[in-house]
């Protein structure tokens, strides 16, 4: 270099050794030799600027890294990337006017569109430094619009300055296009509430509100914002038909996720809601009675109840046609082959069934005569649900119970304080008295009681006593259940009654598994209490009444009654019958 100062190979190798050797203090002298051996300005330029980048770092001299910069700009006042580095230095000293002055010089001059839009988001960044808004948002604008598809981030920061302008028509453009490109569905749900509301709250564009609303519910059909601000438009613009069917596909999504989570309390206060924007009283009454048990409402709510169940007419309804009773009552799960097995074969079933009344604690005396007042009320209870009647007995000492039992028949066991009420049953005694006939009818009482395995030693036995070996899938009942099983209906059935109960197990065989058992035994139960609540008039005594029996406060069988108080079924079943009023509040 002494002999040649100018050579550049030269420097090029010792700038090379300076830096893998990290000698920082010896590059920036090797870079101001070469500066000054220098003619050409444009070379003089960038050799300033990469002086002053190593002044900025690792050496951390702002004030020469500063002086270098500017003599690059002075050399070469079109050299964007020295008008960079100094607006960048600029920035990271709070400076800034000085960023702005450099950065808007620099965006002037860049060719490649992704380095302008670079430093277009950092224009806009100081500027809202400044508190510009305008220019801030300008800038950020025109880097948004320097590429087909903007960084998120990009997006995110021109967004909220739009937001903080109060400029509705840009944030909720911008958000409409971050909502259809982030990834996040939490993010992507805030995203299109807060379209739907600049676009109904500052833009006054329903159409606009309604889509935003719209889209939310697809990510989120049980969102209840969405759903009553849409509703709430439908109504303001008058589309009539938009609203019923808007609320009513509402309705169908939480009774749907209810079938998932039947005891979330959330999902019932939703629908009660949804129903008075329907102004649907009488599915309102019957949601709030199960939000009433699940847990507490407000005094309001309870002076709606009172009122409206007073409306309601407490006395029995008329007979169901058996076509009602049996789409009503019945679970879809319990019209399948354990009910067939009941109702075909019942009376050899009987038999394997059968309890002498002393081994419950029964006297021949405990027999309540047929000319009893309660035998009236039970056939009316009977005809209602379309099932035949069974004898009374009476029980002394389960108070307030009503028990569906067998013993040499089905029967009844009722206790003395329902027998004493026999002339003005209370919606309570009704329902119980209609879930026991409901069990006896249906079959109930051979489950009742007893675990899923039990039933299948049961179901396994009758196969074997009968010659119609049953393979029942993953059952869990012992070789010893079913032997003990076998011996006791061996005992009870005679050969014409096994051939009998023979040859309906032969039809049965295929269709009799563990799910299907575990499934019935639940469905049958529902069927009771849905018999009950029928018969009761009353569902919130029939769910105190449920309540009242079930250990399990989480039952399926608890379930399937709060699924069924606000189902169409019942609510339709109960206009039929004259239990909810007819007119309006």
């Amino acid at each position: 270099m002494k002999v040649q100062p100018g050579h550049e190979d030269a420097y090029e190798r010792l700038r090379t050794l300076h830096y893998a050797s990290k000698n920082w203090p010896n590059l920036a002298l090797l870079l101001r030799t070469q500066i000054g051996a220098t003619s050409e300005d444009g070379q003089r330029a960038e050799l300033f600027v990469e002086l002053g980048q190593l002044y900025v770092a690792p050496l951390a001299d702002s004030r020469h890294a500063e002086a270098n910069f500017r003599r690059a700009i002075e050399i070469s006042p079109y050299n964007s990337e020295a008008l960079i580095a100094l607006g960048n230095l600029y920035e990271e000293q709070s400076q800034w006017k000085g960023a702005v002055e450099m950065l808007r010089r620099a965006e002037m001059l860049l060719a490649d569109a992704s380095a302008r839009a670079e430093v277009q988001r950092r224009l806009g960044r100081v500027h809202c430094q400044l508190h510009e808004l305008q220019p801030a948002q300008e800038a950020l604008q025109r880097a948004a619009d320097a590429t087909p598809s903007p960084p998120l981030d990009l997006l995110r920061e021109l967004a909220d300055v739009a937001k903080e302008r109060e400029d509705g028509a840009t944030e909720a453009t911008v958000r409409a296009l971050l909502a259809d490109r982030v990834d996040g569905e939490e993010e992507r749900k805030t995203l299109r509430r807060r379209v739907a509301i600049l676009a109904e709250e500052s833009l006054d564009d329903d159409d606009r509100a309604v889509t935003s609303w719209q889209q939310l519910l697809t990510l989120d059909p049980l969102d209840l914002q969405a759903t009553e601000r849409l509703a709430a438009i439908y109504g303001r613009i008058g589309h009539r038909a938009a609203a019923d069917q808007h609320l009513h596909a509402a309705v169908s999504h939480h009774r749907a996720e209810l079938t998932r989570a039947p005891f979330q309390t959330r999902l019932y206060k939703q629908l009660t809601a949804i129903f008075r924007w329907q102004r649907a009283f009488d599915p309102l009454y019957c949601a709030y009675i199960t939000l009433s048990q699940l847990s507490g409402i407000g005094e309001s709510e309870l002076t709606f109840l009172r009122n409206y169940g007073e409306r309601c007419n407490a006395q029995l309804p008329p007979s169901l046609t058996p076509e009602q009773y049996d789409r009503l009552l019945l679970p879809r799960a319990a019209r399948g082959p354990l009910r067939e097995l009941w109702h075909r074969a019942s009376s050899v079933l009987l038999k394997t069934l059968a309890v002498p009344p002393g081994q419950l604690g029964l006297r021949r005396g405990d027999r309540i005569a047929a000319k009893h007042p309660l035998h009236t009320e039970v056939k009316r209870i009977a005809e209602v649900l379309q099932i035949p009647t069974a004898d009374l007995w009476c029980l002394p000492k389960a108070p307030d119970a009503v028990v569906a039992a067998m013993l040499t028949k089905p029967v009844l066991l009722v206790s003395n304080e329902v027998v004493d009420r026999a002339k003005s049953l209370s919606p309570h005694d009704r329902f119980r008295i209609g879930h026991g006939l409901m069990e006896l009818a249906e079959g109930a009482i051979l489950l009742r009681g007893r675990p899923v395995k039990t039933i299948q030693a049961f179901v396994l036995a009758l196969g074997v006593v009968t010659q119609q070996p049953l393979d029942l899938r993953g059952a869990e009942a012992s070789d010893e259940d079913v032997q003990q099983e076998k011996e006791r209906i061996s005992q009870a059935l005679g050969r014409r009654e096994r051939r009998k109960l023979g040859e309906v197990l032969a039809d049965l065989a295929q269709s009799l598994g563990q799910g299907d058992l575990a499934d019935q035994t639940s469905a049958l139960g529902s069927a009771a209490y849905r018999g009950g609540l029928v018969v009761s008039g009353d569902p919130l005594s029939a769910l105190r009444a449920a309540l009242d029996m079930e250990e399990d406060r989480r039952s399926k069988q608890l379930a399937d009654l709060l699924l069924y108080l606000i189902g169409d079924d019942y609510l339709r079943l109960r206009v039929e019958l004259g239990i909810a009023p007819q007119e309006k509040l």
